[in-house]
């Protein structure tokens, strides 16, 4: 899956603080086949994915849940793309207490900044338009931008210079 690596620890820290509510996208695989408006009531309303006594109540929200095609009848799988806000949320936990055993969880995107076409152990850089959107998010100076992400745009004197 995706992973995000930058040299500003500020970055870093701020994509994967939970307080910032970043969404994060996953592909889940699961056995079975998956009825995707009952799934998607289900995380939208919560999942309690604490230990007795101690709930921790996870929400997400279903993108798509398709029945794999190259699976057999005798042993249905399906993927679920589903988003969450926190970096942290355990995908999987909150998918089997869905009722669904997970074969492979894989982060597709961190906010805009895409997995796409990457195959295992590729590294690529971000793009200008994903490293100006994670510079932003993280407030950092603009000395830290790509070269050129103000050019020919409007931004407010408070968007370059955040506090």
């Amino acid at each position: 899956g995706l992973l995000v690596w930058s040299r500003s620890v500020d970055l870093s820290s701020q994509i994967n603080d939970d307080e910032r509510g970043i969404v994060h996208s996953f592909d889940v695989e699961v056995y079975g086949t998956v009825d995707e408006d009952q799934l998607r009531e289900k995380v939208r309303s919560g999942v309690d994915t604490g230990i007795s006594g101690f709930p921790e109540i996870r929400h997400a929200d279903i993108q798509s849940a398709k029945y794999l095609q190259d699976s057999t009848l005798q042993n249905p799988r399906s993927i679920i793309s589903l988003m969450t806000r926190n970096a942290k949320d355990n995908v999987k936990e909150l998918v089997e207490r869905c009722g669904f055993k997970v074969i492979e969880v894989k982060c597709t995107a961190v906010g805009m900044i895409k997995l796409g076409n990457l195959q295992e152990g590729e590294l690529i850089a971000a793009e200008d338009e994903e490293e100006t959107w994670a510079c932003k998010f993280a407030g950092l100076p603009p000395e830290m931008y790509p070269p050129g992400a103000f050019e020919g745009s409007v931004l407010s004197e408070r968007e370059q210079f955040p506090p």
